[in-house]
């Protein structure tokens, strides 16, 4: 019972740390940087929306706030290459 509980404990880990870790990053850095990301895109998105309405404002706003997390996702990656 006890290699089991291992085992199913290694498994669990392993769906938090694999992804990350082939980044080469820790668990805690990835869902910061993550969560900075998904911030950035809900402003993205919420500016969009007013752009929508009024496209007179935030003419090139969002596709600023993509172009930069582009920018910094591939400074990221080439950085632990």
């Amino acid at each position: 019972m006890k290699e089991f509980l291992k085992d199913v404990f290694k498994s669990f880990k392993r769906l938090f740390t694999e992804h990350p870790n082939s980044v080469r990053e820790s668990y805690i850095k990835h869902c910061v940087v993550a969560i900075f990301f998904s911030i950035s895109l809900l402003f993205a998105g919420v500016v969009c929306l007013i752009h929508a309405i009024f496209p007179f404002l935030f003419v090139d706003t969002a596709s600023s706030i993509a172009g930069w997390i582009i920018d910094t996702n591939d400074e990221r990656r080439n950085y632990y290459e």
